[in-house]
This record gives C-alpha cells, structure tokens and sequence, in this order.
C-alpha cells in the first residue's frame, strides 16, 4: 500500500468518525415535537420526509465507523430514544450530546485537555488499541499536558516525540507534524502499540518510549501509577 493510500485511508477512518458524531447532533436538532408526532399541527408526510432523510444519513454515517467507542454508542443509543419519544419537548440538543458525554465519561473537566483534544486522543487510542489511561498517564508524564518542544527543541509535542527516531513510522500513518496534537497523539499511540507487540508488556513498551531499551523502571512504573489514578477517577 502506497503512502498516500495510507493517508487517503486513515483521513476516511478519522472523518467518518467525527462526522458520526456530527450527524447524530445534527439528526437530534432537526427533529422538532411537531415532526415527532407525526404532523398532528398539519405537517404532511411529504413534509416529514427530510427529517427522514436526515435520519437515515445519521445511521449510514454511524453504521460507518470502523471501531465504534462505547462512550459514543451509549450517546447513540440516548439519541435514538429521543428521537422516537411522542412528546411537546424537544429532542436532545448539542449541549445535551456533550453532556451527555461529559456523563458517560468520553469528556472529563478533571483532564487539563479541551474537549477537541480529549476527542483526538480517544480516537488515537482506539485507532491503535492503546488503553487510554495509560496514554493520558504519559501525557501527565513527560509535558504535564503542554504542548511544547523539549530536549533543545528536538521532542516535539505532548509527547516528547523526536521525529529523527519515528519518521518512518510516521509517513506509515500518515503523520507530519509533531506540533499537531492529532498527529502527537497518533504517533505516540503507534509507538506504544508497536512496543507492545515487540515487548510483549506495557511496562517494557513504557520503558523502551522513554529509553529506546525494555525493561522495568521508575519512568515505566510511574506512569502506571498516573494511568491508575485517572483510572479510579473516571
């Protein structure tokens, strides 16, 4: 597979994630208590056939994401409820989705991370079956969630990447720029799943992120110990 199949690939599989998640709002604000009821204030089934439309687009666009999280599923679920309950109020609306997120535990205020950026690193993590604790763990870790260049300028990013050691890795995925928190994110999670499989522990991929070695350390067992604490919290 070429580079920019790779990266054609990998831009569907992020967009139709967000978009599932931005047709699902959409879906929930189309639909009124008048549609709701079937046009019972003179609303026709010619008139009611957009919000159909609407509807069946936000289940293709669901149905389409390659690795559904269960924290959006739930949300999914909640929506569809709404949508089919015959009553005067108003379906859920966006600030309702992302409370409803900040619920099921997807968004959290107690992560020195905005919204967009928690949304980036859960997807990152299911993209490359990371535990999400632990890459939140090691966040906390190395820049104490600040997006900043360290080491004389050669670590880059939440993570302290240096692209001279992971550039192949990189143009793999499709990643270019270290300072974009997505591409941060991303490269870290393959990292850590590349270690993983090589190592066979995430104490010795741990390790070897931060040395270049496996093994056991204060650095690896410092970071479980963060990803436990977040872990208790959630």
């Amino acid at each position: 597979m070429s580079r920019n199949e790779r990266r054609r690939r990998r831009k569907r599989r992020v967009a139709a994630r967000k978009a599932a998640l931005i047709a699902l709002i959409l879906a929930g604000v189309a639909f009124t208590s008048t549609t709701l009821n079937g046009g019972k204030d003179g609303a026709t089934k010619e008139e009611l056939r957009p919000v159909e439309a609407r509807w069946e687009t936000a289940e293709l666009v669901k149905a389409s994401v390659e690795h559904p999280i269960p924290e959006l599923e739930n949300v999914c679920i909640r929506i569809e409820e709404s949508l089919y309950q015959e009553q005067e109020e108003d379906p859920m609306k966006p600030e309702d989705i992302v409370a409803e997120l900040v619920a099921q535990g997807y968004y959290r205020d107690d992560v020195p991370l905005d919204y967009e950026l928690q949304d980036y690193l859960h997807l990152a993590c299911q993209e490359f079956d990371v535990d999400y604790y632990i890459m939140l763990a090691l966040i906390e870790k190395e820049t104490a969630f600040q997006n900043i260049a360290g080491d004389g300028g050669r670590s880059q990013g939440y993570c302290q990447i240096q692209k001279r050691w992971w550039a192949g890795l990189m143009d793999e995925i499709g990643a270019t720029d270290l300072t974009n928190p997505e591409d941060n994110f991303r490269t870290a999670c393959a990292i850590i799943a590349s270690h993983i499989e090589q190592f066979g522990s995430v104490e010795y991929a741990l390790t070897a992120y931060n040395s270049g070695s496996p093994g056991t350390s204060q650095y690896a067992a410092k970071v479980l110990e963060l990803a436990e604490k977040w872990r208790k919290v959630s």
